[in-house]
């Protein structure tokens, strides 16, 4: 098929994507549902009425929120209203529905709520019996009340928790902490009181698995930060059910230290401890398709079994048919590689790739090592070997000289920092990359080229992460040396949409990535993309919308970076979030200084970074 019959079906298929996202969120809305018009308080004298509808669900509708009337959901605002005095100190406090008005003509409610605030309670002392481990002024650093301040009911109950939490620190797993408070005859004054018994230190004795049948209960032991005899403590629990979820062979796991002591000393005890597991599905078959902008239409199609000999050893086969390639893989993950905390992958593929500069069929295998360095940090070296069977080689051209076919042998480095919750939600968090990558080592049948890549975002999350700010650049270089010096083979090059290198949204690839001389893509040895932000809203129900800013250009070589050169674009989006995926379809407007609007639809999946 030919460029432009390409690019007029990509276009009208996404005239017709375009329809359904707006259609349906319209169509999904319940237009006989009352809406939320007015929330007044009554009585409210220590804390303002903004602070307190912030607190509920059932608050006014806005422009782009339109709240429904729920009786069941006033009540728990109620609730969530009352607890907030109290942690404020307003132990006796009580809220009550003064008045609902319904306003049939315009299906609006208007809600009218009596708050009777009574006194406040202020902490008089704070008084601690049975402490050892930790002393009297170390206990009130660690607690969040203070002598003088109000009394917050939640704080005063999780203290007791977060005693308990600092002594299972320290190994004293079974220690008990009691609250209790003393009142004035007003209330206006309390003593608050903690009763602390320590016991003793917890050591690991036997272990005894439960829910054990198919994987072996070595899968477990290697994942444990702790080890028969050493002494406990909350955070190596909690650090080994965390270790042992990151297997994917787990749908449940708990680990609890029985207080049976086997034996016992003055100042320590060994008790068995139990680790309790549920075995997930070991066989899995995914299958998915879509439209992307930038990619076109794909199928994709993966089967995998995740423990092989009983030891989380996994193989993987995946096939793709996209418009530009059709290609398959078979992968090989070894976790505990020589009994080391390491992950040994071998990865075969196939692929036959289509682009428009060039067409053939690649074929290879990657053997790869990688690590964590901490909870956020993580490591991959790896080798790779590729033979290229032209089809329809690159045209020669300035940039790009007529090259022997070679093979590629190389070897990589890759160092990654990742602080997100997932990929859908990222919350506060960063994520960063940096890879560096050399073929050829002296062998004569391989190019000889090096690379560098750099990838970091930053995510901002607030009202209750409902609302977030986002920033990310990607910068890359390759580059030919010894006899291939400023030689790179073609599939090597940067296009921008393609192989990490992110769009800017607005624009063709053809616009932002070098051409051949017949004008086709071709690719370029430096490139830059600045997501410079993206701030993303609610707007209703599994919808969200977003607003961003983006620039970029990939240059032939770097004797022609200027950054004068870069494509700048900005615009709207439309998020489609649901537990297990999310679409988003933005319109880039191309910055170019002649204000007509002029742009380019982007669909895709994920996050655009």
């Amino acid at each position: 098929m030919v460029k432009e019959e390409r690019n007029q079906m990509r276009h009208m298929n996404m005239h017709y994507l375009i329809l359904i996202l707006l259609v349906f969120p319209l169509s999904a809305q319940d237009d006989d549902s009352w809406r939320v018009n007015q929330v007044t308080f009554i009585g409210n004298e220590a804390l303002r009425r903004n602070e307190l509808l912030e607190l509920m669900q059932m608050r006014p509708s806005r422009l782009f929120s339109r709240v429904t009337y729920s009786f069941s959901a006033l009540i728990d605002d109620i609730a969530v209203l009352e607890a907030y005095y109290r942690n404020r100190g307003y132990l006796d406090v009580n809220i009550s529905i003064a008045e609902i008005e319904r306003d049939t003509a315009n299906q609006n409610v208007n809600i009218t709520l009596r708050i009777e605030e009574g006194l406040q309670t202020i902490i008089e002392s704070i008084v601690f019996t049975g402490n050892h481990v930790f002393s009297d002024a170390e206990l009130m650093d660690i607690i969040e009340l203070a002598v003088g301040e109000p009394l917050d009911s939640a704080a005063f109950a999780s203290a007791a928790e977060v005693i308990t939490d600092s002594l299972a620190g320290r190994g004293y797993l079974f220690a008990n902490v009691y609250r209790s408070l003393r009142l004035d005859t007003l209330s206006t004054t309390a003593i608050v009181m903690y009763e602390i018994e320590e016991g003793s230190v917890v050591s690991a004795g036997t272990f005894e698995f439960q829910g054990l049948e198919k994987v072996h209960s070595e899968v477990i032991r290697r994942e444990l930060r702790f080890e028969e005899g050493d002494q406990l403590t909350r955070e190596l629990i909690r650090e080994s059910i965390r270790r042992i979820y990151t297997t994917g062979l787990f749908t449940f796991v708990r680990i609890e230290p029985l207080d049976t002591i086997i034996l016992e000393e003055p100042d320590s005890a060994i008790v068995p401890v139990v680790i309790q597991v549920q075995e997930g599905d070991m066989f899995q078959i995914q299958g998915g398709g879509g439209y992307e902008s930038d990619d076109g239409w794909y199928l994709t199609l993966q089967a995998s079994y995740r423990n092989l000999f009983s030891l989380g050893h996994r193989i993987t086969g995946s096939v793709r048919v996209a418009s530009d390639v059709i290609g398959g893989r078979l992968a090989y993950n070894y976790p505990w590689f020589l009994s080391l905390p390491v992950f040994a992958d071998l990865t075969t593929y196939l692929d036959r790739r289509d682009e428009e500069s060039f067409e053939g069929v690649f074929s290879g295998g990657l053997a790869a090592i990688s690590g964590r360095l901490g909870q956020y940090n993580s490591y991959r070296t790896w080798t790779r070997f590729e033979h290229v069977n032209w089809i329809v080689e690159p045209p020669p051209g300035e940039y790009l000289p007529d090259v022997p076919t070679r093979n590629t042998f190389s070897l990589g480095l890759g160092l990654t920092r990742d602080t997100r919750a997932n990929i859908f939600y990222p919350g506060t968090s960063i994520f960063s990359y940096l890879e560096g990558e050399i073929a050829g080592l002296g062998f004569s049948w391989s190019s000889n080229f090096y690379r560098f890549r750099f990838d970091v975002r930053g995510y901002y999350a607030f009202g209750q992460n409902r609302f977030s700010l986002s920033s990310a650049l990607f910068t890359g270089y390759v580059n030919g040396f010894g006899d291939d010096r400023n030689v790179v083979p073609a599939q090597e090059l940067f296009r921008s949409g393609e192989n990490a290198v992110r769009p800017v949204r607005g624009y063709d690839q053809e616009e932002t990535t070098p051409l051949d001389d017949d004008g086709n893509v071709l690719g370029g040895t430096f490139a830059l993309i600045l997501n410079v932000v993206e701030f993303r809203f609610p707007i209703w129900a599994w919808f969200s919308g977003a607003v961003f800013v983006d620039a970029g250009e990939v240059w032939p070589n770097l004797d022609q970076v200027n950054i004068d050169n870069l494509r700048w674009s900005a615009g709207p989006g439309i998020r489609l979030i649901l537990p297990f995926l999310l679409a988003r379809l933005d319109y880039g407007i191309k910055l170019d200084g002649d204000w007509d609007l002029d742009g380019r639809f982007h669909l895709s999946i994920g996050l655009p970074f």
